[in-house]
């Protein structure tokens, strides 16, 4: 059976020597644990994009010689 009475006096002894300092701290560890937890642990790479120009009429197209097939 569970002893609440020592339990407490342990959680009291336990949270007695926390300063607001380390309390933060760990508040933070334990997010970043479940950020990285949610996206997985890897690599990254930083892959280049290509750049896409939009056509936005048709007079552009003829104006640049350009032609688009469907």
């Amino acid at each position: 059976m569970l002893d609440l009475k020592l339990l407490e006096k342990q959680l009291d002894e336990v949270l007695a020597k926390e300063s607001s300092e380390t309390m933060i701290s760990w508040l933070l560890d334990r997010r970043l644990k479940k950020y990285v937890s949610t996206l997985g642990e890897g690599l990254f790479a930083n892959i280049p994009s290509n750049k896409i120009e939009i056509i936005k009429t048709k007079e552009h197209l003829i104006e640049n010689n350009n032609s688009i097939e469907i």
